[in-house]
């Protein structure tokens, strides 16, 4: 019994420490003539994480990637700008002066073709530690969509609604293959979730409209989800709360891994 709880702690343990291991990016947007610039696009390039600037160009974001990475700031009118960084850092202080972009107006030929829309900038994007921190989600990632407008889940049934909608409507991509059941068996008297956990995704796409042809079939929403890429190293964790438990393990070799998980409620 005492070698199992020594197991726990170490592994809780090892799972604080990555929760530690973040970085704190901020900094002020201005231009050429002194001004400051709101509404900039900063974003850490390949990753969910950034912000916008404030109406005084301030900036500031918590990120909790590692490595080097691409710090990129874009607005309309100037020209983008990019930095390197190397993470983590407690905190990087990154000021930017944007230079004045001056475009040449030139004819423009209209024909007939096809286009794909940008889905992540016309969606909602939920990072995993966004969607198990939401109030009332209970860790689940259908339980923290519903907390945004126009989302619901009715009663307990196993589906998700939006704006009126019918169930079907709602496609759920994974890695753009579609999901044809992705809630567990419906109980009585309790909500239905999702069957697959935030922290198997790098990140959650919800658009509710102006996604691409290719999920041409969600009439009402798509929701999009990004799977984790290979592992650098095996990793183990545990998460408790006063309603759920629950306990992983990845295991990395070289050019393949398996993780596996288990959930208590």
């Amino acid at each position: 019994m005492k070698t199992i709880l020594r197991t726990l702690l170490l592994l809780w343990l090892f799972s604080l420490g990555s929760v530690w291991a973040q970085t704190v990016i901020q900094g002020n947007v201005t231009s050429q003539k002194k001004e400051t610039v709101p509404g900039v696009n900063v974003i850490l390039v390949d990753t969910y994480d950034g912000t916008t600037t404030d109406l005084d160009g301030n900036y500031s974001f918590t990120t909790y990637e590692e490595g080097s990475f691409v710090l990129q700031f874009s607005f309309i009118g100037f020209v983008p700008f990019s930095d390197t960084v190397q993470l983590p850092a407690d905190t990087l202080v990154i000021d930017v002066v944007l230079k004045e972009e001056f475009n040449e107006l030139r004819a423009v030929v209209v024909s007939a073709g096809a286009f794909e829309a940008s889905d992540e900038k016309r969606g909602v994007i939920l990072r995993p530690l966004d969607i198990v921190t939401t109030a009332g989600a209970s860790g689940d990632l259908y339980g923290a969509l519903t907390t945004l407008p126009g989302a619901t889940q009715v009663g307990n049934d196993d589906g998700f609604y939006v704006r009126g909608g019918s169930d079907y409507e709602t496609m759920t991509i994974i890695d753009g293959i579609p999901v044809q059941n992705p809630f567990f068996s419906t109980v009585p008297d309790l909500p239905s979730r999702g069957r697959f956990a935030p922290f198997l995704f790098k990140g959650t796409v919800f658009s509710t409209g102006g996604y691409s042809a290719e999920y041409g079939q969600a009439l009402s929403s798509a929701i999009i989800l990004t799977t984790q890429d290979m592992p650098d190293a095996s990793a183990s964790g545990i998460n408790l709360s006063p309603i759920f438990a629950s306990g992983f393990h990845t295991q990395a070799w070289k050019n393949t891994a398996i993780g596996g998980g288990l959930n208590y409620t």
